[in-house]
């Protein structure tokens, strides 16, 4: 008989995944809000404040890789009460480098 690892419990409570899942639906739809606004623009405005990034024209399509990997960190968060599985581990490191490198991306076609 081959000995089989326990599953550890999910560390969230329904009332914090059901927050948690809140939250992505609504960042989920945000992104969408801001892809519908540049396209219909043809300005993607990231940030409002002191650090807000403007792309336009050829280097518009940076704003959209932006907008989607922001979309499947959203999606990894809806997710979130399969932390401890091994493909979760295993994309962690690789979705949060894909947004860390577009918001580069953006930031250096800004400048």
């Amino acid at each position: 008989m081959v000995p089989v690892a326990p599953i550890k419990a999910s560390p969230f409570t329904r009332s914090r995944l059901f927050i948690l899942r809140s939250l992505a639906l609504v960042l989920i739809l945000f992104l969408a809000n801001q892809a519908f606004e540049a396209y219909q623009d043809g300005v993607m405005r990231l940030g409002t404040r002191r650090f807000s990034i403007m792309l336009s024209g050829g280097d518009i399509w940076a704003g959209y890789l932006f907008l989607s990997t922001c979309a499947a960190v959203s999606m990894f968060l809806f997710f979130c009460n399969h932390a401890f599985t091994h493909s979760y581990k295993r994309l962690a490191p690789w979705i949060g480098g894909g947004w860390f490198a577009s918001l580069v991306l953006c930031w250096v076609l800004h400048l």
